[in-house]
């Protein structure tokens, strides 16, 4: 079997390059197609695939104008992907966004018959459903035509089908799954139960320093919870994004209540800092999947995200959702979690669901029967 890739963010996400090394542990051949973008490093997230006939090609690169010329950036990518790739070997195609990377895989399945999955992200949603209804019916060919339609969370399809049309529902429901994205095999390797009898008063925030990961509102609510006599300190790890300074002068305002400490790279770091602390919380919005709200989980600590989005209506009762626009809702989110803490059962959470193993071993069996049933027809 050889599937091939058609990956948007390859250099932008260490996910792809999670799943794929482990799709290549069962000896499955890939091909990943990247579009690629100035300034971007083709050596990071680098696959050393085992598994015959397996490689990384790049596209031509993306220009700036692209950004606000969809249809031409998809004539200059499939220009670019013929001119690199033989598809007569290949068995199926996963497509890792709906638009971007599903507009591909829809003219390589017309051209050749391939069949495709596609799986669909936050940006498919609250940027291209949203602000781009002249790409609707090209939407809907690639929904039509795809084998299945990936999910990579719970409150991502929520969304999804709130902007489809009744017309269309069945048909796209009845060929969607829900896969999750996963954590590494050091948070596995290392569960640690939540901290109970214990006043909590540690929060963690771990993420880029970008407007949607909303640090600044958390900031602002973890001061208003303070200046109301809590006993209450906000621990910050992350860089760049923008907001870094912004970041850095906030922490020196208020020195014992935000402590700003850069990033983190190493897992078995991240694990001890999540250990220390007590809840964490990101009220991220526009937000794919966020690993490490299930990172966090899986060290004990229950979570703040985001009502609709990331991890939202895949565990219940593990933390608290607010409004990422309310100052106020954040504010009373932590409160609540404070005020509840031995409340939040985390033990019951199955975080085998997240072992990259078990993740490409269930879109293994999907390529299968993608593949599969268009032998049949």
């Amino acid at each position: 079997m050889k599937i091939l890739h058609i990956c948007n963010d390859y250099l932008g996400s260490k996910v792809h390059k999670s799943l794929y090394e482990e799709i290549d542990s069962y000896d499955v051949s890939q091909v990943v197609f990247v579009p690629f973008r100035k300034g971007q490093d083709i050596a990071r997230n680098r696959v050393t695939f085992q598994a015959k006939d397996s490689f990384v090609v790049f596209s031509k690169q993306i220009k700036l104008y692209h950004r606000f010329f969809f249809r031409l950036k998809i004539k200059m990518l499939l220009k670019s992907f013929y001119e690199q790739v033989n598809t007569t070997r290949v068995d199926a195609i996963f497509a890792t966004t709906l638009f971007s990377d599903g507009s591909i895989a829809l003219d390589i399945h017309k051209k050749t018959g391939i069949p495709y999955i596609v799986a669909v992200r936050s940006t498919d949603i609250d940027v291209f459903m949203r602000f781009r209804p002249d790409l609707n019916n090209l939407c809907l060919d690639i929904l039509n035509h795809a084998k299945y339609v990936i999910f990579i969370s719970d409150s991502l399809k929520f969304k999804f089908f709130k902007r489809i049309n009744n017309q269309h529902r069945l048909q796209i429901e009845q060929k969607s799954k829900i896969i999750y994205n996963g954590i590494s095999k050091e948070f596995l390797a290392n569960l640690e139960q939540k901290k109970n009898n214990i006043k909590p008063w540690k929060i963690i925030y771990v993420g880029s320093l970008i407007r949607r990961k909303n640090v600044m509102r958390l900031m602002d609510s973890v001061v208003k919870i303070s200046n109301k006599g809590k006993n209450i300190q906000l621990n910050i790890y992350g860089k760049g994004g923008g907001l870094e300074n912004d970041v850095v002068d906030y922490s020196k305002k208020y020195p014992t209540i935000i402590r700003y400490f850069g990033s983190i790279d190493n897992q078995m770091d991240l694990i001890k800092k999540l250990r220390e602390n007590h809840v964490f919380a990101m009220p991220s919005y526009r937000e794919t999947f966020g690993l490490v709200y299930i990172e966090a989980l899986s060290q004990g600590l229950p979570i703040i995200y985001a009502v609709n989005e990331s991890v939202d209506k895949m565990i219940d009762g593990v933390g608290e959702s607010c409004d990422p626009f309310s100052i106020t809702s954040i504010e009373n989110a932590i409160q609540r979690i404070l005020d509840n803490y031995d409340s939040y059962d985390l033990l019951k959470i199955d975080f085998g669901v997240f072992s990259w193993k078990n993740i490409a071993f269930r879109y293994i069996d999907i390529f299968q029967k993608t593949i599969s049933t268009t032998n049949e027809n």
